[in-house]
């Protein structure tokens, strides 16, 4: 499967794969993301959708697989006013395990489309779509329920976070030096997550701010526990792992908010 910035919308049929429309038994899948390397796939680097930094988040596609299992997928350009044809044509595709790679916008607009036609697939929505005040408010709550995706961090409007340290510390924040800025959007809270790591490696620094010494202190973070991250979840870099997000747990929407389920999953994967 190759991942472009335009190839966001895909909609899946899947065998095998245990998730079960009523219900949601996701045992299977436990067992299967214990192990990252997926037997019927193929190892391969994604690039964000959303930011295209090339994180470099291992993933395992389906190869030639893919032409048995993938009954439709279609794309989307950013300039576009909505994705309601695609939506029309993935559902009479028939699929019943829909993927939904978009932005928070387009993320949205699915959602609410696939509830207007009636269209019940089970629903994996992409990380970057997950805020709730950006997609799933504007998708409608009840759109929503029963979606599952996966996160690393704290969102602000999940009300189990609100006695949180890390998370106050973000409130406070945004509040003195943005207060212009909405504090439960997720570009808020990437943008915080991101400058205070920065702040880590330049503390890691002393005084010795060269490229080379900068370059040395972001590649050698150790046990780095970021305020929004959610907990058990560090951040640790070597000379030849540069990756950041390596870490993740699964949620599912309960019509309120992700409620978090099951292990936190981590890519061991040497990089090299």
């Amino acid at each position: 499967m190759e991942l472009s910035r335009r190839t966001f919308l895909k909609s899946t049929l899947v065998g095998g794969v245990g998730v079960s429309a009523l219900g949601f038994d996701l045992t299977p899948v436990y067992a299967q993301t214990q192990s990252l390397k997926i037997a019927r796939a193929s190892e391969t680097r994604s690039t964000c959708p959303y930011c295209s930094v090339s994180c470099g988040v291992i993933i395992y596609a389906l190869g030639d697989k893919a032409k048995t299992m993938i009954v439709s997928e279609l794309p989307y350009e950013p300039a576009d006013p909505t994705v309601d044809s695609q939506m029309v044509t993935l559902k009479s595709s028939g699929a019943d395990l829909f993927y939904n790679i978009t932005t928070p916008k387009f993320g949205a607009q699915a959602i609410k489309k696939a509830a207007e036609l009636g269209w019940k697939p089970v629903q994996i929505l992409d990380i970057n779509a997950t805020p709730v005040s950006q997609t799933l408010v504007p998708a409608g709550l009840d759109n929503a329920k029963g979606i599952i995706s996966v996160n690393y961090g704290k969102d602000p409007l999940d009300p189990q976070w609100a006695d949180d340290e890390g998370m106050k510390r973000y409130k406070a924040f945004m509040a003195k030096y943005a207060p212009g800025e909405d504090p439960n959007s997720g570009i808020a809270t990437y943008g915080y997550s991101t400058a205070a790591l920065l702040v880590q490696i330049l503390k890691q620094c002393g005084d010795d701010l060269t490229r080379a010494n900068i370059m040395k202190q972001a590649t050698n973070i150790k046990g780095y526990a970021a305020d929004l991250a959610l907990p058990g979840m560090t951040v640790s870099t070597t000379p030849d792992d540069w990756r950041i997000n390596k870490q993740f747990q699964m949620m599912k929407f309960d019509g309120q908010r992700w409620v978090l389920f099951g292990p936190i999953l981590t890519d061991e994967i040497n990089t090299n």
